[in-house]
């Protein structure tokens, strides 16, 4: 698989994003802390991220020149952007004792099933047009 131009910008981005958020729940920045209540966020620290991964996303996808080809462009954003933030959660994980829990696999466990039905969705056609059609 050949990468874009756009696919190392949106690499570059996501992965700046990424550790930057990282950096931001592992050293609790912009997190408050109420006697036994759970923490909550007095920034919109993790809505900011979300954001920036969304809108990167549809821009560098929207601008790519290689949009009309065969290659499935979106599943490869997809694909990248998923490999980015599962790598940049397990490793943490692996590594530190701040994301110790079960729960902290859960999130790269949606990731994967996610991509995976992403995949099988984009299986069944062709740039719009059924396989069956496409393959006589």
């Amino acid at each position: 698989m050949k990468l874009t131009r756009n696919l190392y910008i949106y690499i570059v981005l996501i992965t700046f994003a990424s550790i930057v958020f990282i950096y931001t729940l592992v050293n609790d920045i912009g997190i408050k802390q109420i006697s036994d209540n759970p923490p909550t966020y007095e920034t919109s620290t993790p809505f900011i991220y979300g954001l920036f991964c969304v809108l990167s996303t549809v821009i560098l996808y929207k601008t790519d020149n290689a949009r009309n080809s065969r290659l499935n462009l979106g599943f490869t954003y997809h694909l990248i952007g998923s490999a980015v933030v599962l790598l940049l959660i397990i490793l943490p994980a692996i590594f530190s004792d701040a994301f110790r829990g079960p729960e902290t696999f859960i999130l790269p466990a949606v990731i994967a099933v996610v991509l995976l039905a992403h995949w099988i969705s984009t299986r069944k056609d062709l740039k719009g047009i059924e396989s069956k059609k496409a393959f006589k």
